[in-house]
């Protein structure tokens, strides 16, 4: 049988005892030192005291597609003018905080017209915790979703689906009417207003990600303190084709769920017009409506890849070479999502792990 991990699991936990392994947690690395074009060290700080370490092969860095960029930004590598702006002194100029992107998606909701005979939510009582930590059994263990994936007409690729549907339930039993209306920025009362006839029963959630993105976000430094969060601009759904992907997708998944018998003649979508829009002459799947929907209730999905993009040592679009190492500098390398040139079209996490796996050997092999 095969056995539900996490990367903590899989990977830490069996390790914890080995005398070549270090974990400091509330550790924050601040900046990585250098000698020239070699990296040597970090800084770092721990319950506010700084530490400085030194390597004495190279430096890895695996902090992900925001904080690997902010922490080479901090170092001085990255774009030469926008080092200079913030006075920090220039190692490499690379892109470094380019190709930023993510996923987005939309989701439609369906009521379940016959509540007692829908699945029950699983809840976190005290036994489905204990069953699950303890015996690895239980209620927790189940992933109750679905996932397919479309081809819309804007793609020329039909082999690369652009747009994948997962199916999920709800329970608003667990939220109140402001906790539901939280997630929205504008439009509040109106969206308590929607939400009210809904409040406490559970729902079918039809969620449509667009996971070919073609916009490209940026990651920058607010200021050269290392505890200033930085500048992301995700500029989700900035190029027309994600717009129109991801139109297309929610039309064609809701003419496809009306036509099938069990969702059919078991849920209703939920219809309420969105605030901030206005159906056509009644019609909610017209153009101009769905493109209104997508731009007042699209959600980032958090699987932030592409700003240490990889690629060859003359792309000038990337920031480390195949081996993982940052382009013009010795001794360091990245090892994480924001090494990826376009994301997965599906949930990065494997892909992230393959990184993991892929770039331990190649530092195995160059140290040998």
């Amino acid at each position: 049988d095969g056995l539900k991990v996490t990367t903590s699991s899989a990977y830490l936990t069996p390790n914890l005892n080995r005398n070549n392994l270090h974990i400091l947690t509330r550790a924050v690395a601040s900046k990585i030192l250098f000698s020239g074009l070699n990296a040597r060290g970090i800084v770092f700080t721990r319950n506010g005291i700084q530490y400085t370490v030194n390597a004495n092969r190279e430096v890895i860095l695996s902090a992900g597609a925001i904080g690997s960029a902010k922490l080479l930004m901090l170092s001085g590598i990255g774009h030469k003018d926008h080092l200079n702006s913030l006075n920090i002194p220039m190692v490499s100029d690379l892109p470094v905080g380019d190709n930023f992107h993510d996923h987005t998606s939309v989701v439609l909701y369906y009521d379940i017209l016959n509540q007692s005979q829908s699945y029950e939510f699983v809840e976190l009582t005290v036994q489905n915790l204990y069953e699950y930590y303890v015996n690895n059994a239980g209620a927790l263990t189940m992933f109750p979703n679905a996932a397919t994936y479309q081809v819309t007409p804007v793609n020329n690729q039909p082999d690369w689906p652009d747009i994948m549907t997962e199916m999920t339930r709800s329970n608003n039993l667990w939220y109140t009417l402001p906790d539901i209306v939280r997630q929205y920025g504008t439009h509040v009362k109106e969206w308590e207003e929607f939400w009210k006839p809904y409040v406490g029963r559970r729902l079918l959630l039809m969620y449509n990600q667009m996971v070919r993105p073609r916009a490209r976000g940026t990651v920058r430094l607010a200021s050269s303190d290392p505890n200033a969060l930085p500048i992301v601009d995700p500029n989700y759904l900035g190029d027309s084709y994600d717009m129109d992907s991801t139109v297309n997708g929610i039309r064609n998944m809701i003419t496809r769920i009306s036509t099938v018998g069990p969702f059919a003649a078991q849920t209703r979508r939920i219809t309420t017009t969105v605030p901030g829009c206005v159906k056509c002459a009644g019609d909610d799947t017209c153009d101009s409506y769905l493109r209104c929907l997508v731009r007042q209730t699209a959600q980032a999905v958090y699987r932030h890849v592409g700003s240490c993009r990889c690629g060859s040592a003359n792309d000038s679009k990337a920031v480390v070479d195949e081996r993982l190492r940052v382009i013009n500098v010795r001794g360091l390398r990245v090892v994480d999502a924001s090494i990826m040139p376009q994301v997965v079209n599906a949930n990065h996490l494997p892909a992230t792990v393959m990184i993991a796996e892929y770039g331990s050997q190649m530092i195995r092999d160059d140290q040998m």
